[in-house]
């Protein structure tokens, strides 16, 4: 299944709200979003109830990169399924 736009525009709007609320830089949340990017260019089939976890490890990496700290799996894992709903 192909994420269509309005999937794709919740995912940067969650992952720009994440940024805002850890206080990341901008540019963690711009490579975050540019790595989502690429993963599904190239993975075309995901299921949307993967999306969320995918943007989330694409930040994690982000903020390793960018930031130089690690942001907490659980509490990541928590956030994807209050803002989703989601079971993982």
């Amino acid at each position: 299944m192909r994420i269509n736009t309005a999937e794709r525009q919740k995912i940067y709007q969650w992952v720009i709200r994440l940024k805002e609320f850890y206080g990341f830089l901008d540019c963690t949340a711009l490579l975050a979003i540019k790595i989502f990017d690429k993963f599904l260019a190239i993975n075309e089939n995901v299921p949307s109830e993967m999306l969320p976890l995918i943007a989330m490890t694409c930040l994690e990496l982000s903020v390793k990169m960018q930031e130089n700290c690690i942001l907490d799996f659980d509490q990541c894992v928590s956030l994807c399924r209050s803002e989703f709903g989601f079971q993982y």
